[in-house]
């Protein structure tokens, strides 16, 4: 027996046609799917079951796809390896080349019994990838941690709470001040252009383009320009566009750890680290290096904008700071030196391109230079191509009312706690327990106590209780990720790092994560950073020779989120099945296909040879949820494959309504029943629009006792930040009035905000893995087990389409999450996961392989079989058979091989060379079209033979 079984993500209750007939649902009855428990949301998800008709009644109304030959041959599949493009291996290889020269140049010849702590984490970040881990909020975690020493918790968390704040009021002053310089910058230059243009004109003479530009080049001085080059540095050229996105990011990204040498050499992230340390202590910086001497003069031009006041009182220079200034504002350094570098850098380039089309049609003048100059810094080029825009974009990146997330390193937290009495006590308590300290009197013996330490003491016995003792396995998953990580000591660290070493990536078997020494918090969510033992980075960039790297198919080693790669790059002969399927027998392959869609979340089909297994195992005549079943004849496996590849040959004319239809073996089986699995999108989205409901309801409202105006019409009326108009000094000013109200709302001490956007990203997550765990069940297996663990032994194969699309309504579609999500949980339980290329599997009819005709945006009729299909459904069956095709003839089936006017499959000439050309042809004529996959033209047509053909096509 070979059964087909169809997994539907929405129901098509809606096309469920008139006179079927709906079985009890007290016979049929679903059991609940394991969940997390989520307060505040209830399950959104509905199983319904339906008796489906054996042919449908065709629609009154439906455009036919037609065939059409494609004016451009599709590219070849073998060019889609990976669902990266191009563009991101460029910058994962610049980003590995640059951080193995740097890794070589600070690192020299050092062996890891020489190295201490800093370069141990340092060399861990070289092998690993960063992670971070969601363990709870921070006061859950603080006292669980302080469980023994509840006088600690409170002060532990206000320090934390008090800390982040600071640090992000500080980014912000910063972020207003730069766009209040750039914007008095534009000003000038506008003025200057203006100015030169009266002048030539007066003498006759019209203003050339080259000296538009000379007078905005002049308008800017020489400390200004050196200024902007500090702060977001020149412009890169075109070439190197995908390389610049994250290239700082690894120097001085916001969520990097315990290292003092961080961003040494780079002279923006040092730039603005002094500039936020004199904000927050108005201590002027060293005027003999060359940066002091560069923030100095940044702020003596701020000061002469009248945009800064320098002065202090006698009260401020006395006042002792609760917070240690450069390890407060280390983290927002890197934030904001990514920031100004996308915003300036990165968005030159793209507003280049927006003013080049916008050239292209004619709106703006011929004679304009929108060329990206050299010669002057990216925030000038961004300032010049911003003004020719209709609306203009902001002129700096500024932070909004919304708490976000700091990084705090452990010698950075303990700076904190050294300032307060009882944290200073704390720690001076635990570092006594070692047998080597004797006495702990300043910060300088503390960190070289912390140094000296395994990574994570401070966050283990100040902020969350990871690597719990006394567990049992059950208690450590339960846990969470506080039970996934383990603390281990710096010797531990070096033999780890002499394993990796020593062991070839094909061979590396470990797991786990180690705390990298910092955590992430925005006040109420704490994360803790952690290096992913799992994953090698050698394995992800290619480091080591091609016989030394593991498979990206069977192994996660080089990741789970980075490579999916097209089916028929993966399986070209029996011996590649072999390999991933190692002693199983192919004969009893399972296949799951994905088809990820705006409305649908996902449409999916399997293929069962052997009917379900497992829980979802049913007895005859009982329901199977969100199943259509289709039983076939029990024939070989061969033959049943070879069946279900070309069901039915397709025939030599085209059927229109005026035909009557062909009579298909397939449809004249038993009735199939139909079984739904009710997830629409809306439903998904169902934690979403409850919080933007009660969002919207707070914002509305005014605090009793309260005067002042609601939320809402605080933030409606404050002044533009782009577009005619916009201001950041006038933003900035009106805001300064209303910012306590604003911060008091999304981050108050209260959390409210920030609790009810947490519970609703748990909610959306717990939707996310039911339908994860129904999908895993269709082919036997289970979010909790690998797939080793499956009760059935048979080999599965997932496919998931490699189509992407953008969502064109207010809801960003979730296909793209979900699928992401799903392909990382499968591949990290052992699944076999490839790409499939999605040419025309939503145009043909997975039985008949004619032509569809579109009903409604995902509805679809076949004439030909007299059935109705869901777009996204239709075209995970027909994923299936492609799976299926490079099983058993290592080629995409032909009904889905694109055809040139010609005849000839343009894929299988670059597949099978030196092939005859009639072997790869057939015949295309007006009477034959629909056999030939390319190119469609809609056209429309009427089911009923008495209205006849309407807008017949007179192309082929």
């Amino acid at each position: 027996m070979c059964e087909s079984y169809l997994i539907m993500f929405p129901s098509t209750a809606s096309l469920e046609p008139s006179g079927s007939t709906s079985s009890n649902p007290q016979d049929h009855s679903h059991p609940p799917l394991t969940r997390t428990r989520i307060p505040r949301h209830r399950q959104r998800f509905s199983f319904k079951e339906r008796q489906g008709k054996l042919a449908h009644e065709p629609p009154s109304k439906a455009k036919q796809l037609v065939w059409k030959p494609p004016k451009k041959v599709p590219e070849s599949p073998d060019d889609t390896s990976t669902s990266s493009t191009k563009k991101d291996s460029k910058k994962k290889d610049a980003k590995a080349k640059k951080t193995q020269g740097k890794t070589s140049s600070d690192e020299g010849p050092k062996s890891n019994a020489e190295k201490g702590k800093q370069s141990l984490i340092r060399s861990l970040g070289w092998h690993h990838p960063i992670s971070s881990l969601e363990v709870g909020t921070l006061k859950t975690n603080v006292e669980q941690a302080l469980i023994d020493r509840p006088d600690l918790q409170l002060e532990v968390i206000n320090c934390i709470n008090e800390g982040s704040a600071l640090a992000v009021d500080i980014k912000k002053k910063a972020q207003r001040l730069i766009g209040a310089f750039l914007e008095m910058l534009q000003i000038r230059m506008k003025a200057a252009e203006e100015s030169k243009r009266q002048e030539l004109r007066k003498a006759g003479k019209t203003m050339l383009e080259s000296e538009r530009l000379e007078a905005r080049r002049d308008a800017v001085t020489v400390d200004e320009r050196d200024t902007l080059d500090y702060l977001c540095g020149r412009i890169e050229p075109l070439t190197n566009k995908c390389d610049d996105a994250d290239a700082d990011g690894d120097d001085i990204q916001e969520n990097s750890g315990d290292l003092d040498a961080e961003g040494k050499d780079n002279k923006h992230f040092l730039f603005l680290r002094s500039f936020l340390t004199y904000l927050y202590s108005r201590n002027l910086p060293d005027k003999n290096s060359k940066i002091g001497k560069s923030v100095n003069t940044f702020i003596n031009i701020l000061v002469g904008l009248q945009l800064f006041d320098i002065c202090r009182n006698r009260s401020e220079l006395n006042e002792t700071m609760l917070f240690t200034a450069t390890y407060l504002v280390r983290s927002v350094a890197g934030q904001l030196s990514v920031e100004l570098k996308k915003m300036y850098n990165n968005g030159s380039h793209l507003l280049h391109d927006q003013v080049k089309n916008l050239k292209d049609k004619g709106r703006i003048e011929a004679h304009i230079d929108i060329r990206i100059q050299e010669n002057i810094s990216a925030a000038e080029n961004y300032l010049a191509l911003n003004e020719l825009i209709p609306n203009s974009w902001r002129l700096a990146p500024v932070t909004s009312s919304k708490q976000p997330f700091v990084t705090f390193s452990e010698r950075e937290l303990a700076a904190f706690f050294w300032k307060r009495p009882l944290l200073k006590q704390r720690l001076i308590e635990l570092a006594l327990l070692d047998e080597d300290i004797t006495t702990l009197t300043s910060i300088k013996d503390l960190e070289d106590w912390i140094g000296g330490r395994e990574p994570g003491v401070i966050i283990k016995h100040f902020i969350s209780d990871i690597d719990p003792v006394g567990l049992s396995n059950r208690q450590k998953r339960k846990a969470g990720h506080r039970g996934a990580i383990s603390l281990i000591s710096l010797d531990q660290i070096r033999d780890h790092l002499k394993l990796l070493e020593e062991t070839k990536p094909k061979d590396y078997h470990q797991g786990g994560y180690i705390p990298q020494g910092s955590i992430r918090t925005d006040g109420f969510l704490v994360q803790v950073l952690t290096f992913k033992l799992r994953e090698r980075q050698d394995a992800r960039f290619k480091r080591l020779a091609e016989e030394d790297m593991p498979s990206r198919i069977t192994t996660t080693v080089a990741g789970t989120n980075s490579f999916l790669q097209e089916i028929r790059n993966v399986i070209r002969s029996e011996q590649d099945i072999r390999e991933l399927w190692p002693g199983k027998d192919v004969d009893r392959m399972k296949i799951l296909t994905l088809d990820g869609g705006q409305a649908c979340v996902v449409g999916a089909f399997a293929h069962l040879p052997n009917g379900l297994d497992g829980k979802e195992k049913a007895e005859e005549g009982s329901s199977m949820d969100g199943i259509v079943t289709t039983n076939q004849e029990t024939t070989s496996p061969a033959s049943q494959w070879a069946t279900t590849l070309n069901p039915v040959p397709a025939s030599a004319s085209t059927f229109t309504s005026a035909q009557p239809p062909v009579t298909d073996s397939l449809v004249t089986l038993s009735k199939p029943a139909f079984y739904n699995l009710a997830v629409k999108q809306k439903a998904v989205y169902q934690p979403t629009f409850r919080f933007r409901r009660w969002l919207e309801s707070q914002k509305m409202t005014t605090l009793q006792g309260e005067e002042d105006d609601s939320i809402a019409y605080i933030e409606t009326h404050l002044p533009p930040l782009r577009g005619q108009g916009a201001s950041v000094v006038e933003y900035v000013r009106e805001l300064e009035q209303v910012e306590q109200r604003l911060k008091k709302f999304y981050s108050g001490d209260d959390h409210r905000y920030q609790r009810h956007h947490w519970d609703m990203r748990r909610a959306r997550q717990a939707e996310y893995q039911a339908i994860a765990e129904s999908l895993l069940g269709i082919v036997g297996g289970s979010l909790g087990r690998r797939v080793e663990d499956n009760k059935s032994t048979d080999p599965i194969l997932i496919g998931v389409g490699l189509g992407q699309f953008s969502s064109k309504s207010r809801l960003s579609s979730l296909h793209s999450t979900f699928l992401s999500y799903f392909v990382q949980k499968a591949r990290s339980l052992g699944y076999v996961v490839v790409g499939l290329n999605e040419y025309y599997t939503s145009k043909k009819c997975p039985r008949c392989t004619h032509f569809v005709a579109q009903v409604t945006l995902r509805t679809f009729y076949c004439f030909h079989c007299q059935i109705f299909h869901h777009r996204d459904v239709m075209a995970a069956e027909n994923m299936c058979k492609i799976a299926l095709g490079h099983l058993v003839r290592h080629e995409r089936p032909d009904y889905l091989q694109p055809v040139n006017a010609d005849g000839t499959y343009p894929w299988k000439a670059s597949s099978d060379e030196g092939s005859s050309t009639t072997s790869s042809s057939v015949a295309i004529s007006s009477t034959s079209a629909d056999r030939a996959p390319g190119r469609r033209k809609r056209t429309m047509t009427a089911s009923s033979q008495d209205q006849g053909r309407r807008g017949k096509s007179t192309r082929a």
